[in-house]
């Protein structure tokens, strides 16, 4: 019997995300705003605690700058929210903001985005039981 597969840190940021507006890993050729896109850039495991440590780059994309901060604040607030809670059935241990919010120049200088980097705790205990 193998173990189950450990949990997608990315599933987590997208279900935690998702009563704000659509969360994508990847934006889809036609889409509108306001969506988040979700990816893990980093992190690592601590198995002496059995946590995931991923880090989420967060890309939230108004069809304003304002629209798109707001909507970045909000997104801030619901990983901080989310310590110490159950989420796509994963226990968030801890859940803090790496790097605020960034309005990174884009190509298309009508791309309203900021970008929030978020560092999750993820109790890995249940899948090496």
């Amino acid at each position: 019997m193998s173990a189950p597969a450990l949990p997608d840190a990315e599933l987590v940021g997208l279900t935690l995300l998702e009563d704000l507006a659509p969360t994508v890993t990847a934006l889809p050729p036609a889409w509108e705003p306001p969506i988040i896109v979700v990816q893990r850039v980093g992190g690592d495991m601590d198995l002496d605690t059995y946590s995931d440590l991923p880090l989420l780059e967060l890309t939230f994309y108004g069809a304003t700058r304002p629209a798109a901060w707001d909507l970045a604040i909000r997104g801030q607030r619901a990983v901080l929210d989310a310590e110490a809670t159950a989420v796509a059935g994963v226990l968030v241990e801890t859940a803090e903001i790496v790097t605020g919010g960034q309005q990174v120049p884009d190509l298309d200088p009508d791309d309203r985005r900021v970008i929030v980097t978020a560092r999750l705790s993820l109790d890995l205990r249940p899948y090496f039981a």
